[in-house]
């Protein structure tokens, strides 16, 4: 195609994308919405194929049945790998909104953290310790670690200030063309991390990325609770620390001041510099003191003091 994204929105369009999407095996999956869950309301829905095409299912212009028509078949499939980054809202909102069971999830994120695991049990100092569940890692820091040397992607810190600012802004019509390349850049990259993390995680890790991300499907999709306990959980994290109080925040960064100085270079040059006057003092009082005690003893004997 010449476009980089094909949007989807009449039932002609949608015949088509389904028969493009039932010959695929590995897709990238994301959706875009007004505070996504069960509540919210689904607008966007973004499938990345692997030779880095992306379709765009547009839920607020577009033949709603014709659009689930299409999707339905891939996202049930329990063959077919569906690669998703933090999958739990999509999951109730896809559910919940528009009837689809989602099924066979690699979720990247879970990956990350299995990953972490993996290098925590191959480390050789690991004895008497336990493995603490790292904090989950957000989209694009995870994709500006994995795959290093991307070029900077201007139009995504542009539509998170628009994001903060509109709340309804994925269900205005028309989209802005930076609002279209956010929705492909939160997919294009899915299918390179799936690659990068499949060569990565040694075989006897993969069941439990496959397992923890068949879990996160229902994390929130089964359970109206789902985001409040998470964000409960997270508050105990051991990783979390709440912002401290201005006076005790200050009196931590007095320490930490004092600590530096006192081990820091230069305060071990001031400290030489000291401990050489001191011993230069010493050294001319014991001699000032000696040449009193000769001049003593030549005054007795009547002698030239500073014959000595």
């Amino acid at each position: 195609p010449q476009s980089m994204y094909d949007l989807v929105v009449t039932k002609q369009q949608a015949h088509e994308a389904a028969k493009l999407l039932a010959s695929v095996h590995t897709v990238g999956l994301d959706c875009e919405g007004i505070d996504l869950s069960r509540t919210g309301r689904l607008c966007l829905v973004q499938v990345a194929l692997e030779e880095g095409r992306v379709l765009l299912f547009d839920f607020v212009e577009g033949d709603r049945d014709a659009l689930v028509d299409a999707l339905r078949p891939l996202l049930e499939d329990s063959l077919r790998t569906k690669v998703m980054h933090d999958c739990r809202q999509d999951s109730d909102a896809l559910y919940h909104q528009l009837g689809i069971t989602l099924r066979n999830v690699f979720d990247v994120q879970v990956a990350d953290a299995v990953r972490k695991r993996q290098r925590f049990d191959s480390h050789p100092n690991r004895q008497g310790r336990a493995f603490v569940e790292p904090f989950p890692t957000g989209f694009r820091k995870l994709v500006e670690k994995m795959i290093p040397n991307l070029p900077p992607h201007t139009e995504k810190t542009l539509v998170k200030e628009w994001m903060e600012n509109t709340p309804d802004l994925w269900a205005r019509r028309p989209m802005a063309k930076e609002l279209l390349m956010y929705a492909c850049f939160d997919v294009q990259h899915l299918i390179p991390l799936y690659s990068i993390f499949a060569e990565q995680i040694q075989a006897d890790y993969l069941p439990m990325v496959l397992d923890r991300s068949e879990a996160r499907l229902d994390e929130y999709r089964a359970n109206a609770r789902g985001p409040e306990q998470f964000r409960e959980k997270m508050e105990a994290h051991y990783f979390y620390k709440p912002r401290p109080p201005h006076s005790q925040g200050r009196r931590r960064r007095r320490r930490r001041r004092r600590r530096r100085r006192r081990n820091s270079p230069s305060r071990t040059t001031r400290t030489t510099k000291t401990r050489r006057i001191s011993q230069m003092l010493m050294q001319t009082s014991q001699s000032t003191s000696l040449t009193k005690s000769k001049k003593g003893k030549c005054a007795s004997l009547d002698l030239d003091p500073y014959h000595f």
